[in-house]
């Protein structure tokens, strides 16, 4: 890159200053919290919630047995951290995924449990154990217009139930104009570029995001109801029915990664 293409890079310093910026504290809360986030943006969720602070664990396996499948998440964390999740088998039975706390120690760190979204067709195709969501990261400009920043896909490898970046997730970036993916991750220890998927060899550029319009529509729409912070990575997945269902914002939303795998620089949200 040249000089002035370099310059249009936030640098590690002004990406945290950015965000500091965008996002007013007194409102961050709805944000890190999920119990909280789930109560601000409960008509994007279209699921059932319950935390598992005030229930027995019978009331647990009951939640499971009407769902059919859960996921479990603790309150206050993020990038996949804690994640596991519960089926109820053919007779009955509650099977829980490996390394799912005990429901005490699940209750002492204010878990939530939330039936299981299932995904389209299109992104089980690529990687079928784990919701594989979109990451559409919002701007409001400084006349309170929002905007969609970027767009990257993100999916689960290697067995993870998740599709976070910290753990084993890939991330693709996505036009975010028409919904194709254009570049996707390099291996920063050997340069390998993922072109296909490596569990299940689907190529990953030319792939084709469904009902794309009406995620951008949902995420512009979310952004709004807390305007105080101004930049949010909303995840979002698509539901095998076509409905668009919101899983978290983040108000971090990872402008390092973006700016590494793109090319594109984003010092221009810190000028407004």
């Amino acid at each position: 890159m040249d000089i002035k293409k370099i310059d249009t890079f936030l640098t590690d310093e002004e990406l945290v200053a950015a965000e500091k910026k965008l996002n007013d504290d007194a409102y961050r809360k709805y944000f890190n919290n999920k119990l909280l986030f789930y109560e601000r943006f409960g008509s994007f969720m279209k699921r059932d919630v319950i935390s598992l602070r005030d229930i027995t664990e019978n009331y647990l396996l009951s939640f499971v047995k009407k769902h059919k499948r859960v996921a479990l998440k603790p309150v206050d964390k993020y990038a996949g951290i804690g994640f596991s999740t519960a089926y109820a088998d053919r007779v009955g039975n509650v099977i829980f995924s490996k390394d799912t706390p005990s429901f005490e120690e699940m209750q002492k760190q204010l878990y939530i449990a939330e039936d299981y979204v299932y995904q389209h067709k299109a992104y089980s195709d690529v990687y079928p154990k784990s919701l594989n969501t979109l990451r559409v990261t919002t701007y409001i400009d400084s006349d309170g217009k929002p905007d969609i920043l970027f767009v990257v896909n993100q999916f689960g490898s290697e067995g993870s139930i998740t599709d976070n970046d910290d753990i084993k997730g890939i991330w693709c970036v996505t036009d975010k104009e028409t919904g194709i993916i254009k570049v996707c991750e390099e291996d920063e220890k050997n340069g390998f570029v993922y072109d296909t998927h490596p569990d299940t060899n689907i190529k990953f550029s030319g792939f084709q995001n469904p009902y794309f319009e009406e995620v951008k529509k949902t995420a512009l729409r979310a952004a709004l109801v807390v305007p105080k912070c101004r930049l949010v990575g909303w995840d979002i997945a698509v539901r095998e029915d076509g409905e668009i269902v919101i899983i978290e914002g983040n108000i971090t939303p990872e402008l390092s990664m973006y700016q590494r795998l793109s090319g594109d620089g984003l010092k221009r949200i810190a000028k407004t």
